[in-house]
């Protein structure tokens, strides 16, 4: 049972890092974006 719920945490927490990482790239491409619309 505590391996199947680590199994499950594990999984929790890889698919939650992937998505922080697809947001924080989203995220400084708009930003980058901005910036080069102000600059330009």
């Amino acid at each position: 049972m505590n391996k199947f719920y680590r199994l499950i945490k594990d999984r929790i927490m890889d698919n939650f890092v992937d998505l922080m990482m697809k947001i924080k790239t989203v995220f400084w491409a708009s930003v980058l974006r901005m910036i080069i619309k102000e600059l330009s």
